[in-house]
């Protein structure tokens, strides 16, 4: 639902306008060089931070990313009950999908001490962010409160500082709380958790695959999710965007959740989305140039995380790779676009797309042309994509995107080698010969 303080114009299906933007798109100066500075790993999950507290507000980037580590009071001063060493808590985080066991990474957990009957509110221990095994763990921590010793529980929250899965019967992110184990001694504890909510779940660890895509090269900042909320998956891009998945088997389809999440991205970038990317529409058919650019990028999107060249509904599938015949032709319909990009991205050749030696890479793509470079149409975007490319890529791209029906041009000055001149030098107001060898570019040359 919108916020009640930003004037929206709903769409049917799929988007909806805000009229007055104030979102900061940038990074903190520590995040950015943090992000500088961080080693990137294909096979490990980029680290998120757990929230400080479970507060369902959004989180600025002043106030994050940091850890709770806060020690608990010394009660053994407070009622000389005494404490029992320190404890270890640690497990792995997981859903159950189709009878596999899935894990739940970048989800934020809490370790409590239940205290509210006895001390009159629970202390808040510590939180961590499970990794890609969906593995968490607590260490060395002090075990006491103020009736002896810790009465242990955990909390596991489908939230972090960069995305969540929110509840709607509650309003707020899902949550899985594990029973107290009261008074327990020092010493090593293994809680794995399942969690019981799996089609939210699998929804969130979607939404991870996305994030960590765009966060390789520019971290997109909040973006929420409701489910089940809604009979139709749509995208309100407020501050911040909030993605409505309805019930049924919407949450089983990866290209629908990645597809919402684009849109999300697109208004992180933009800050407001393309003009005219609103209303109606059908895959084949032709509307506005902002309609194709927003719901082409959002196509292509998915693409980036699983590579198949296909998009899948519940309704069916469409082969962008292969687009049919019969769609309407030119950048006002959101499959030649999205084609288009791929095209671009991957190293597929097919008919003119033949850029399987100069792709271009997704943080070209992404960061370079889209991040705080508002566009409302492809064209505009490729005018601005233009200048990160080289040679090759634009040449080749040139073709990619004709291949997709749509008419782009790129200059590319060619490369002068083996200069020569006969007589040496050849003086102003005489004759003589100049030879040179020319490699790439399109153009004209004027000497």
């Amino acid at each position: 639902m919108a916020n009640s303080n930003i004037d929206t114009i709903k769409l049917i299906d799929e988007i909806f306008l805000e009229v007055n933007d104030s979102d900061s798109r940038f990074l903190s100066s520590t995040e950015y060089e943090l992000l500088k500075i961080k080693t990137i790993e294909e096979s490990q999950p980029k680290h998120l931070y757990a929230l400080d507290s479970p507060i369902l507000q959004p989180i600025k980037n002043s106030e994050q990313p940091k850890m709770i580590l806060g020690p608990p009071q010394d009660d053994n001063i407070k009622t000389n009950l005494g404490c029992d060493g320190t404890i270890n808590v640690s497990g792995f985080v997981y859903y159950n999908e189709n009878g596999v066991q899935k894990p739940l990474i970048n989800s934020s957990v809490y370790l409590y001490d239940d205290d509210i009957m006895v001390c009159g509110s629970d202390d808040l221990i510590a939180s961590t962010i499970t990794d890609w095994n969906g593995y968490y763990q607590f260490t060395n921590i002090e075990n006491c409160d103020c009736s002896g010793t810790i009465d242990m529980y955990l909390k596991v929250i489908m939230w972090n500082t960069q995305f969540r899965v929110i509840n709607p019967s509650s309003d707020k992110p899902y949550t899985h709380i594990t029973p107290t184990e009261n008074d327990i001694p020092g010493g090593t504890y293994i809680r794995d958790m399942e969690i019981p909510y799996p089609g939210a779940a699998k929804i969130f660890a979607t939404i991870n695959l996305g994030w960590n895509v765009a966060a390789q090269s520019q971290w997109p900042g909040d973006i929420w999710t409701r489910y089940p909320d809604g009979t139709w998956p749509f995208t309100e891009v407020g501050n911040p965007p909030i993605i409505y998945i309805p019930g049924g088997s919407w949450y089983n389809f990866p290209d629908v959740i990645l597809h919402e999440y684009a849109h999300g991205l697109m208004k992180k970038a933009y800050g407001i989305m393309p003009n005219n990317s609103g209303g109606t529409h059908y895959i084949h058919l032709c509307y506005t140039e902002g309609l194709g650019w927003a719901e082409d990028w959002a196509n292509f999107y998915p693409q980036v995380i699983n590579n198949d060249g296909s998009l899948d509904f519940p309704f069916g599938s469409i082969n962008i790779e292969r687009i049919p015949n019969y769609f309407c032709e030119g950048q006002t319909n959101e499959a030649r676009v999205a084609g288009a990009l791929l095209d671009l991205w991957d190293i597929n050749n097919d008919s003119l797309d033949q850029n399987s030696n100069s792709p271009i890479p997704f943080v070209t793509l992404w960061r370079d042309a889209m991040w705080g470079k508002r566009k409302n149409s492809f064209s505009e975007y490729w005018n601005t994509l233009h200048p990160y490319l080289t040679c090759n890529q634009k040449l080749s791209g040139v073709q990619s995107v004709k291949n997709n029906t749509i008419t782009v041009s790129s200059i590319c000055p060619p490369i002068i080698s083996n200069f020569t001149q006969s007589p040496k030098p050849i003086y102003q107001g005489t004759s003589g010969t100049v030879t040179c060898n020319l490699s790439q570019g399109n153009g004209d040359l004027t000497y």
